[in-house]
């Protein structure tokens, strides 16, 4: 079979596909591929860029091992299969009335797959998906079942919390949630001059803040999402209705016009831009249904972590070579905040962290607009999204990361025969 990735960067056919669906199972495929001199790549939904996955040997889809296992809410924990998607993962939090502290704008991830890749939300005070887990059960080279938490094994956790896939099968994870709350959210077009000037206040007042650049507009439109008391909108009115069908609609033609007629794209941005509303009473609901974005268009996209309050110097170098070079693209560029943590593998290690994503429809020619913005991320000391498109190589993670020796000399201890390894990994982790 051909394995493809969402956006279709990587494509490739597994000598093997298995979907176990139990804790043995997966220690069985483990010590069936030891036996023979195989390698394994665990995916979850193909919503990276990179070739994370790639491989000749064993693809592992824990598609069939989903669901929570155990919760204690004593500890305010939730021990949760590993193929879980965001999505299932959500619904079934909220049914024991809890919740996660944060999510990203997609919820289609595996629970393994955004963990492992630092997937993340925006808010100053959240850290990444990754910093709510607490436990995990990890299926070792030897077919060994290891069970680790953050206090046992603080060092492991911190390994293991953005691992790659690297050290093993992740098959179960203990996650830290909280109880249910509901969110209010505003949303609607601002200078961006207003927006950097305003951004210490919009950064520090809102739970969670974050805001797309279009280009050639010198306009953005922040997410402003605060908690809130007041109850949720369980049936939306006919305006939202209206308007969320209006935006996809205009949206997706706009996408398609740009793409078919890249010129286009200038005068594409400033119409859209023209059609979103200055003012938004905001609307009210749940959190795990505030923050995921449904997302009908396919794109590429690389994205940066840099220090935060370097964020109006990057962005403002990035508009700069967007307008010199007369890109031709309507897509807009996302910005995003997220507390720093001690995760070894992190992109925000030790530092409070802005993420910037720039991306491109798919189908359109991104790959010199990529090749021009990402020595700028290089020149404010960015760390690339691992799941995200970049030419990090390993002399940039050596010096990104200063625990990297003591992450690959656990790897070597846990998988000694390079079983959980690609070439893309080798490469990019070993030199």
């Amino acid at each position: 079979m051909i394995w493809k990735s969402w956006a279709e960067t990587v494509v490739f056919e597994p000598g093997q596909m298995v979907h176990p669906s139990s804790l043995e199972g997966i220690v069985d495929t483990v010590k069936g591929a030891a036996r023979g001199g195989k390698s394994i790549r665990v995916v979850g939904s193909g919503h990276s860029w990179m070739p994370l996955v790639r491989t000749d040997h064993i693809l592992v889809s824990l598609d069939h091992y989903q669901g929570i296992e155990a919760i204690d809410k004593d500890k305010m924990t939730a021990t949760v299969r590993a193929g879980t998607t965001l999505e299932q993962l959500g619904a079934a939090l909220f049914e024991q009335g809890l919740a996660m502290e944060n999510l990203g704008d997609i919820h289609d991830q595996a629970l393994a797959g955004a963990l492992s890749t630092g997937t993340h939300g925006t808010g100053v005070t959240l850290g990444s998906l990754s910093t709510q887990m607490v436990g995990v059960t990890l299926v070792t080279a030897q077919g060994e079942v290891l069970e680790w938490d953050e206090i046992s094994h603080p060092d492991e956790m911190n390994a293991v919390r953005v691992s790659l896939g690297m050290l093993g099968i992740i098959a179960r994870i203990t996650l830290r949630v909280v109880p249910t709350y509901r969110l209010k959210v505003e949303q609607y077009k601002e200078p961006l001059t207003k927006i950097i000037a305003n951004l210490e206040e919009n950064i520090q007042n809102n739970r969670h803040f974050e805001f797309f650049w279009f280009p050639y507009t010198g306009y953005a439109i922040p997410k402003r999402i605060k908690t809130t008391d007041e109850p949720a909108v369980e049936q939306k009115s006919s305006r939202q209705v209206f308007n969320e069908i209006l935006e996809q609609s205009v949206v997706t033609s706009f996408f398609s016009l740009s793409r078919s007629f890249s010129f286009l794209g200038r005068a594409l941005n400033n119409v859209f831009i023209a059609l979103v509303a200055d003012e938004d009473p905001g609307y009210v609901d749940h959190s795990y249904r505030v923050f995921p974005t449904t997302r009908t268009l396919r794109f590429q996209e690389m994205e940066y972590s840099i220090p935060a309050e370097l964020l109006p110097n990057c962005l403002e170098e990035i508009i700069h070579t967007v307008e010199v070079n007369r890109f031709k693209m309507f897509f807009p560029t996302e910005c995003r905040w997220v507390k720093g943590d001690e995760i070894w593998l992190s992109p925000a290690y030790q530092r409070d962290s802005a993420y910037i994503a720039v991306q491109q429809t798919k189908g359109s020619p991104y790959e010199d607009y990529f090749r021009q913005i990402e020595p700028i991320f290089h020149h404010y000391d960015g760390r690339p999204h691992w799941g995200k498109l970049n030419t990090f190589r390993h002399e940039h993670v050596a010096a990104c990361y200063p625990r990297l020796p003591d992450f690959m000399a656990l790897r070597q201890q846990l998988a000694p025969e390079q079983m959980f390894l690609n070439d893309y990994l080798k490469r990019t982790f070993m030199g």
